[in-house]
């Protein structure tokens, strides 16, 4: 269910989306830990860009910028999803980032969706986790001897 959802919310709908994919890209092309300064105001652009073109803005009933703005904090709506930068660990985007780094070229819609398949991935191994430790204990509680009622003397 996950996949489908991935291929057919149309790109950049996801919360915080063009955060995630530019700090993942930023962490395969600068490293681990990435500081403020570490960001890159073209791969915003070019985000920002590709965001115009999927009608990001009227899919959530706005305007379309114009001029479109050159970075996140210039857009409105995309100031309140705050930085990544210095601000969170690196491990969920880590396993994205050394995809990237594999992948031909540097197509951005592929990076795209390299995330949420990753997302969809992490949330099935979630769910996979969760049920196989509750199924354990009730399969333990279920075998347990009933307590012996207390003897009369």
């Amino acid at each position: 269910m996950g996949l489908l959802f991935s291929v057919l919310i149309p790109p950049w709908q996801a919360p915080d989306e063009p955060r995630h994919v530019e700090y993942a890209i930023r962490l395969s092309e600068k490293g681990w830990f990435l500081q403020p300064d570490d960001l890159s105001y073209e791969l915003q652009r070019e985000i920002l860009a590709s965001m115009r073109e999927f009608d990001f803005w009227r899919l959530i009933g706005r305007d379309h910028p114009d001029p479109l703005p050159d970075s996140f904090v210039e857009d409105s709506f995309l100031i309140r999803s705050g930085t990544r930068f210095a601000d969170e660990s690196p491990l969920y985007s880590l396993v994205p980032a050394v995809v990237f780094k594999a992948l031909p070229g540097d197509d951005l819609l592929l990076r795209l969706y390299v995330m949420r398949w990753f997302s969809v991935l992490l949330s099935a191994a979630t769910v996979a986790l969760a049920s196989s430790s509750s199924s354990r204990r009730s399969s333990h509680q279920r075998h347990r001897p009933a307590p012996r009622p207390p003897r009369c003397e």
